[in-house]
Parts: structure tokens; sequence; C-alpha cells
């Protein structure tokens, strides 16, 4: 039943939301509650699934429970925290168990960016160290093998004895063999293990052995099946490490690799840089879990062939698309801006931050001559004849497959490129922005724990580009953020929950430090849209909104102000039913207008508005009181 209740459907989310409505946790501690939950389950293998029912199971305690938690969104994350607790601490397979402080380490930061009270993450590692929680799950398998172990003891005793005897007669045979194989000094391991220390012993003369048939000393009449060997050797070594998780040894083979393809290095590529690029992408397919840093590397690999691929298609190039100006005052035989030309952007000094820190890419080539302009040429034709584009989307649409951890590294290193394309003096691309869109569309679907993860990389990521110095691409990211946003809407927010505020901050950090008023009227615009597409699935994204709109009543060009004004007197008077608990945050935002000196006629309009929003208030009030207490149901449903 519970594969049926977990399902996406609008029927079985339905279902799902009133059965557990109808389970009572009022007055039981959360590990308590917890408990009771998930004797009523037989949880679901789909990650998926078990989400919707954990959300809807916060959803439900605090509304019981209320004043327990900031919102719902912590009891969420503090569920999984204690499943994961459960399966640590009384799980065989794990030696390390999980100590009280790593516990309560784990979970600070969850209460609305607050910490939950020490003794009370303690409590509930003792409770749940010291009592296991049952799973049904877990119970069905414990109950399956005491009936499997019951069976066997039945066993007859003639049957156990031919068992026997069979085994001792295989084994004298096995002893007779070895005793006539003693020349025989080969060693069969079983043990997987077994493979590391070998593989360490030996993977930097099999790096430095594989290089020389790749280095460009050797003609390109190298035979193919030589080339097919190397790079069938470079991909397990990649495979064995990253299996291992051998960082060192798996990045330095992708590094190796990928300076043979000679995307940027001026060299005219052969039949071998060719194959180096096909095994890049087919490691990106098969071993994404376990890349890592490597990652880098390959989306490097990748935007590059992208620049190439468009000179060799006769596309119109994003540096022509976003710096006009500088492209028409071509810079000698290869048409390129000259250094420090109006628009083009280097790496902002001392604004890093830790994550960017981390994230070491070579940086991209100068290119400055004519010679680059013809081998440039040469590669684009080379690789367009080729290579199959088709499976380089296929690495971006198949991100979604990826597991939590490598989804992040993947996202992380996929905006660290972007910059580098953004801020590239000559030849910007825009290319990795619209995949992180892409990417960002096909993952929207995941556990909310991970999407969170997600979001964190991208919400930064989206907060910088948005301010670049190029009007172009900062208004490209803006509206990249509102297709992001206008989908992520879709998706239904329970009660207090804060997953929408969260993904809409961007906008009100933008808002805040954006210099460009193309910019922040733009944000207002983008705004304007989803309200006017989304407004009945808002719910905890009514604060950021008007976090935007109070930032716009402070800003200094009247034109700024009044579009803002605007939107938010037509969102109060047309979707006032709909902005529910976010009332005093609605109420405070058009009294910043009424507070704006510099700008009269909109004080007064301001003025008027509070006074009609005052009526609206008394009078859902009076209808609240009329009902005899409860919520009035907003309007249209």
């Amino acid at each position: 039943a519970a594969q049926r209740l977990g399902e996406g459907e609008d029927f079985c989310k339905q279902v799902l939301y009133a059965y557990v409505d109808s389970i009572d946790f009022a007055n039981l501690t959360f590990d308590q509650a917890l408990r009771r939950f998930l004797t009523h389950f037989w949880l679901p293998g789909e990650a998926q699934k078990i989400d919707r029912m954990m959300e809807k199971f916060a959803e439900r305690y605090c509304s019981q429970n209320e004043g327990v938690f900031a919102n719902a969104d912590t009891a969420y994350v503090l569920a999984y925290s204690l499943i994961m607790l459960n399966t640590d601490a009384h799980s065989s397979q794990i030696k390390k168990k999980m100590t009280q402080q790593e516990f309560v380490n784990m979970n600070r930061g969850i209460n609305d960016s607050g910490d939950l009270p020490t003794p009370f993450l303690e409590s509930l590692y003792q409770a749940i160290t010291t009592n296991e929680i049952k799973i049904k799950e877990m119970m069905e398998h414990e109950r399956r093998a005491a009936a499997a172990s019951s069976d066997a003891a039945r066993t007859s005793r003639s049957k156990l004895f031919n068992l026997e005897s069979a085994i001792m007669v295989k084994e004298s045979q096995e002893l007779f063999k070895a005793k006539a194989r003693k020349r025989a000094v080969y060693h069969s391991s079983r043990n997987v293990e077994h493979a590391r220390p070998m593989f360490e012993a030996c993977w930097c003369a099999l790096l430095a052995s594989w290089s020389t048939i790749m280095e460009e000393r050797y003609d390109d009449d190298v035979p193919v099946e030589l080339v097919a060997l190397v790079m069938r050797g470079f991909a397990n070594a990649v495979h064995i490490a990253a299996e291992f998780g051998m960082a060192t040894e798996r990045d330095a083979f992708v590094t190796m690799l990928a300076k043979y393809t000679y995307l940027d290095s001026g060299k005219t590529m052969g039949g071998r840089n060719i194959e180096a690029f096909k095994t890049i992408l087919s490691l990106a397919l098969t071993d994404g879990d376990h890349l890592g840093g490597a990652w880098a590397q390959v989306l490097k690999c990748l935007s590059e062939f992208q620049r190439l691929h468009m000179i060799g298609t006769g596309a119109k190039t994003d540096a022509s698309i976003f710096f006009p100006a500088a492209r028409a005052g071509a810079n000698g035989a290869a048409g390129l801006p000259p250094p420090g030309a109006p628009g083009l952007v280097s790496p902002p000094s001392g604004r890093l931050t830790a994550r960017q820190q981390s994230i070491l890419i070579q940086p991209a080539r100068v290119r400055n001559s004519s010679k680059d302009a013809e081998v440039e040429a040469v590669n684009s034709a080379t690789m367009v004849d080729s290579v199959d584009v088709v499976a380089i989307d296929r690495i971006f649409s198949g991100s979604a497959q990826l597991n939590a951890d490598a989804i992040v590294e993947f996202v992380t290193h996929l905006c660290a490129v972007s910059r580098e394309e953004l801020d590239a003096a000559g030849d910007p691309q825009v290319y990795s922005l619209q995949k992180i869109v892409e990417v960002a569309y096909y993952n929207m679907s995941r556990v909310r724990l991970v999407w969170a993860r997600i979001w964190e990389v991208l919400s930064e990521f989206f907060a910088e580009v948005g301010q670049h110095p190029n009007l172009s691409i900062a208004m490209y990211a803006v509206d990249s953020l509102r297709q992001l946003a206008t989908k992520f809407l879709e998706r239904e927010e329970l009660l207090n929950y804060q997953f929408q505020r969260e993904f809409l901050k961007p906008f009100q950090d933008l808002m805040g430090a954006a210099k460009s008023v193309e910019v922040r009227d733009l944000i207002l615009v983008c705004l304007g849209h989803m309200v006017q597409s989304r407004a009945r699935s808002i719910r905890s994204g009514w604060s950021s909104l008007f976090g935007v709109l109070s930032l716009a009543a402070a800003d200094p060009l009247s034109s700024v102000a009044k579009a803002g004004f605007d939107l938010a007197r037509d969102t109060v008077r047309e979707h006032f039913a709909l902005i529910g608990d976010h009332h005093p945050e609605g109420v405070s935002c058009i009294a910043g207008y009424l507070r704006q000196r510099p700008h009269v006629d909109i004080a007064l309009s301001a003025a008027h508005c509070l006074a009609d929003y005052a009526k609206l208030l008394h009078a859902a009030a009076d209808a609240v009181g009329g009902a005899g207490g409860g919520e009035p149901a907003p309007a249209g449903g």
C-alpha cells in the first residue's frame, strides 16, 4: 500500500495526506511520534516516495505540536537524521558508530538557521541508540529470517550427513590436486581490497608508459589498436581509483586525459586526441558517481568542445552577442578585443567564497594570434566530424541519475566552469550557464534534502552572476533564475515549510546588491510574472516577495520605487486571500513606501493603499468571528 501511497499522482497524495492526518501525534516527543508513524507503513524502496511520506509526517507533527520547531523544515530534516542515526547505531555493517557530539553537530543550524537545544538533541540520540526504531520493513525481514532458520532446523539428519560427506570428499580431492601441482606459485584473491595496494604501487608507472604513446613526438600513424588499448587503460585506471576513493590517482589520470585532448593547447588535433576526448565522455557517463573533483576537468573539456563546435558549424558566438562592440573593434587577425576593453571582466579580487577557492581550474589559454585561429579552425572541423553531440547532452540529462554527493560536486564544478567562461577576456560564453539551468530542471524533482544542497550552490552562483559588470549577462542570469523559480513553484508546499522562501531568496539578495537599474527593474518584472502565473502555488515565497518589494521602496530611483509599489498594491488587492500568514510582512512592505519622503506621490498612494489593506484585514477578521473561529478559506479555493 505504501508503494501506491508514495506515488506523485494527485489522488495518491490526497489519500496519503488524509491517512497521515488520521494519526495522532499530539503531546508526543519527536522520537515517539516518529516511531508511531513508522508502525503504520511498509516503507517503499524509492527515495522520492519516502520523501513525500516524511514531508507529510513533519507537517502533521508541527501542526499538532506548535512551538517545538520553528517550522516544518526542521522536523523534516531531523526525522531523516534520526532514521540515519537508527541505521548507524543498530546496523552490524557499520563499524564506526556516530557519537553523540557528531549527531549534535550534524543538526546545527537546521531550526530556521538557528540551533535546536543541545539537551533536546542529546535526549533524541540516547532514545534512538538505546531503543532501536523497528521499521515495519525491518520487522518483516527479521520474521522471514526466523522462519527460514526454523525450516533449516527441521532438515533431516540424513541430508546433513550426506552434505557433510560430500564436502569432505571434495576437500580430499583438492588436497590431492594441490600436491600434484607443486610448481604452482600463483595466488588467486577473492577480496577486491587486495587490488588497492597493487594499484597504489604501479599507477605512476602505468600513467608514464601510457603517456609516452600520447606525447606529440609520436606521429599520428600510431596503430589504432595501440591507441584503443591505451584509452582502455586510462578508463580502467580511473574506474579503479574512483571505486577505491583514491582522489589523487583518479584526478591525475583524468587531468592527463584532458591534456591529451589538445582542446585548449593551440596544437592540431589528431586521432589520438579525439579518442582521448571520447574516453572522457565515456567516463562521465559510466563513472559519474565517483569522479568527484575530476568533474572540473571533464566539464572544462565540454566547454572547450562547445566553443570549437560553434566555430566548426558557423554558429554565432556568445562573444558576438554579449560583447558586440568589443568584437566589432577587432584586435589583430584573431578579431579579439584588446585587453582591458570596456565590458570585459577580470576575476574579482578578494571576493571568492570558500567554495570557489576550493575549486581550481586551469585558466584558459589566451588566444591572440592568427596561427591560433587557423589551428582552431582545423580542430573545430575535426571535432564536428568525429564527435557525437548526443553523448554530451546525455551527460547533462543523466545528471538526474547521479547520487546525492556526486550531483552536488557536478553542480559546484559546473558553476566554476561557468564563472571562467563568463570572465574570459575576449571570448566569453554562456554555454555552462545554459547547462546550469538545464541541470536544475532535470534535478528539481529530487528529494528535498538533496535539492537544498544543490540550491545552496546555485543560489550563490545566480546572486553573483546577476551582478556581472556586463549588463546582458547579468540580465540573462536573472531571467534564468525566473525560469527556474516559475518551474519550482509548480511543486506543492505544505504548511509550515520554507522551501519557497529559500528558493526565491536570490532575488532578494540581488535586489539589495545590484547596482544596475536595469537589473533591478527586471527583478520586479520577473516577480510580477510569477505572481500572475503562480499566485495560487505561493506559500512561504510571499516572504521573499515582500522582502524584494521592501527593498524597492528604499530605492533612490523613483522608477524602481514606483514599479515596486505598483506590484505590492496589485498583489494585496488581487491575491489578499492567498497571502495567508504573511499579511504582517505585506503591511510592513506597504508602510515602507509610506515612509519614503523623496517620492511624495508614491507615499500618498501608499497611504491610501494601507487604508484599503486595513479594511480588508478588518473584513477578514469579522468573517472569522462570524464563522465561529477557524481560518477563512482562500478565495477561489
